[in-house]
């Protein structure tokens, strides 16, 4: 992702590989590897000769997506958190190249407040909200467990 801007810049990003004359931003978590993300999607675009390790890192999403949308760099991103963006035209896709991602997102409560109103109704908010995105969205729905 990155800001509309880029792609008519000097020097315009036109191919996978014209990303080594541009900043990468990359968005660390407690466990990542450097330059993980950014090796996984150059080599799916088949890019070679770009320094994965090189560019901006943030240990915060939002920093991330800023600096993106302020033409700081490219970032990669779930498209679920930047799609605001890309509708408002802040952001674009230079690339049609999406990778999936092995991660998981859990809702956890300690049981003795499984019960609770304030619970139940969370819970049956965020199921409505994610059977809305897969609706929406084309999202891999074989993992999604609604049971538990």
């Amino acid at each position: 992702m990155c800001s509309p801007a880029l792609l008519t810049g000097k020097p315009a990003i036109m191919t996978p590989a014209d990303l080594k004359k541009h900043t990468l931003l990359h968005v660390t978590g407690p466990n990542s590897d450097r330059g993980a993300d950014w090796r996984n999607w150059l080599q799916a675009a088949g890019a070679e000769d770009v320094d994965v390790e090189r560019g901006l890192y943030f240990d915060d999403t939002t920093i991330g997506v800023l600096s993106a949308i302020g033409g700081q760099g490219v970032s990669l991103a779930r498209r679920a958190i930047v799609e605001d963006d890309i509708a408002k035209g802040d952001l674009i896709m230079p690339f049609d190249l999406d990778l999936p991602v092995e991660f998981s997102w859990y809702v956890v409560s300690p049981e003795t407040s499984l019960q609770r109103s304030s619970v139940l109704a969370f819970k049956q908010w965020l199921l409505t909200e994610a059977r809305q995105a897969i609706k929406t969205r084309d999202i891999e729905t074989s993992q999604i467990n609604y049971e538990s």
